[in-house]
């Protein structure tokens, strides 16, 4: 149904009766809360966002997931309440990020035709509704292609036939009826044929399916063939020792009777996810059961390369602070925003990617300058971790300093979490309960799985380079553990209320498709305070309406 609805607009021409039909029609059976008035409105909206004529210095920014974020509110999704509609629109929410990884900006026909094109005739075979039991894990393994498990992920997988001319296997070329001439345009962009390229692109699907543990399998040996097989390019270029450890399959069977079995009541996942649970547990249930994704906001990724920036520079000056030009240097050589258009006179006509890499220049400049102590410490920069609580295996990365005694070896860690923001004059204002959480929670995983001695950890806000100390005794930590599994209980037991409040909604990524309501809790059991810099604080999801 959306995608019919789509394909309204595959054309220039503004066809008002023949989308009323499609409304009367079609709409309305599948949505029958619709409003023809907002229908309207969005179809017109991005009519002109599709097929305006490209003007000004740099690319527009036209996203797909926001289109249907737009269409789901027009269709009035949050007044139905079927299960099996909302999961299949929260896949084609997963298909239409695949798009987005893809063509990023739908700014012009050519690239919107592309992309009904693969919703047409690659997107209805290549995906599939997950179980609704997902939380649930067979004793068993799913076998499936590569194609199949795109959006999906897994603890452990195996990916196989990793040898010469089968992964990757022989290039093609195309050998249909038709003339090459007439078949140019799909050809040149790898259809009808096999490229290497391509074939890259399905390894990196299948590798990056794993949550914990990834197996690349390949034989030597075949039937039939009197020389060995080599092994696949793209293994032999994962050379990096940090990634790989190589054993026979009668030394990975040895290894394997070592390792304790995944325990299917173990549920895997990252406080990432988890906190969504912390403020409104059917926000999570749309993000993480039916798999909708958030449209993309403006200058995302500027959280993701600044981090990845500060890393390059701690890299780089491990024994003194950068200059401003060494900082520059290191920016200029680092700094991406996919989703971000560079400007085509960036000189004269700045515009977004310019100005937030000038602002990231400022940011660390004033950083080196501040905190010039941190380079002369050790840094573990996004240290993997996995930790257990009650029925969930807790997965993240924390930064550590490390503060080294010639004599004695490491002596203390700090966990310090970065952010891209600033904090308002007074900071008591702020909302502290989840980073105080996450913060709570690193620093256990570098006590007991790291075995650091952390004294302190910390929120460094980039934006304004101030550092705020956060509780991390034992108390604390031990209450930030008790609400993240008093979450984790009510994942499994599938309790999803809505818990709605002004300032939740208001930055919920998913209120086109929710009706806003205050529901109770199935568990009437109250998580653990948390200690925040500004005291203890109940969770929001269980403040009074008019406090959260």
């Amino acid at each position: 149904m959306r995608l019919d609805t789509m394909e309204l607009l595959r054309d220039s021409g503004n066809n008002r009766q023949r989308a009323e039909e499609h409304f009367n029609r079609s709409v309305l059976f599948a949505f029958p809360y619709a409003n023809k008035t907002q229908y309207f409105a969005v179809l017109q909206k991005w009519h002109h966002q599709i097929h305006a004529p490209v003007t000004g210095s740099s690319r527009r920014k036209v996203y797909p997931q926001q289109f249907l974020h737009d269409l789901l509110d027009a269709f009035m999704v949050r007044n139905m309440d079927d299960e099996i509609v909302m999961r299949d629109l929260g896949l084609f929410s997963k298909i239409i990020l695949d798009v987005e990884q893809t063509y990023i900006s739908i700014d012009d026909v050519w690239r919107y035709r592309e992309m009904l094109n693969y919703f047409q005739q690659i997107a209805k075979n290549s995906y599939e509704l997950e179980p609704i039991d997902y939380i649930v894990r067979d004793n068993a393994v799913n076998i499936s292609t590569i194609h199949r498990v795109k959006g999906l992920e897994f603890p452990v997988v195996f990916v196989a036939d990793l040898v010469n001319r089968r992964f990757p296997g022989d290039a093609s070329c195309y050998k249909g009826i038709l003339p090459e001439t007439l078949m140019h345009d799909a050809i040149s962009r790898g259809a009808y044929g096999s490229r290497v390229e391509d074939e890259a692109r399905l390894f990196y699907t299948a590798i990056t399916r794993a949550e914990r543990m990834l197996y690349l399998t390949g034989s030597a040996c075949h039937p039939g063939l009197k020389t060995r097989k080599k092994p696949s390019s793209f293994t032999v270029n994962l050379a990096h020792e940090s990634l790989r450890d190589d054993f026979t399959l009668d030394e990975l069977s040895a290894k394997m009777d070592q390792i304790s079995r995944f325990d299917e009541s173990d549920f895997p996942t990252d406080y990432s996810s988890v906190k969504s649970y912390l403020t409104c547990p059917y926000s999570y249930k749309l993000a993480t059961v039916y798999g909708y994704n958030a449209a993309v906001p403006e200058l995302f990724g500027f959280g993701k390369t600044s981090h990845t920036t500060l890393e390059r520079l701690h890299q780089r000056f491990k024994d003194h602070a950068p200059t401003d030009e060494e900082v520059y240097e290191v920016v200029e050589d680092t700094f991406m925003l996919k989703h971000v258009f560079p400007s085509k006179d960036p000189i004269n006509r700045p515009g977004s990617y310019e100005r937030a890499k000038s602002l990231l220049h400022c940011i660390l400049q004033e950083y080196s300058k501040q905190y010039a102590a941190d380079f002369g410490r050790l840094r573990q920069d996004e240290a993997r971790f996995e930790i257990s609580v009650k029925d969930a295996l807790i997965t993240g990365a924390i930064d550590l300093l490390l503060k080294e005694d010639p004599q004695r070896g490491v002596t203390t860690a700090d966990v310090i979490d970065f952010k891209t923001m600033e904090l308002p004059e007074n900071s008591t204002d702020f909302d502290w309960r989840d980073m105080s959480i996450q913060v709570q929670l690193y620093s256990k995983a570098a006590r007991e799985i790291m075995g650091e001695n952390v004294e302190t950890g910390y929120i460094h806000t980039l934006k304004d380079n101030r550092r705020t100390a956060i509780p991390v005794d034992d108390q604390s930590v031990n209450n930030a553990i008790g609400v993240i599994e008093w979450a984790v209980q009510g994942i499994l037991s599938g309790d999803f209320p809505m818990r709605a409040c002004k300032s939740s909604c208001n930055s919920c990524d998913f209120s086109a498709m929710c009706a806003k309501r205050r529901e109770g809790f199935a568990n009437q059991e109250m998580p653990p305070q948390i200690n925040t810099p500004a005291g203890l604080k109940t969770i929001a999801a269980f403040a009074e309406e008019d406090d959260c």
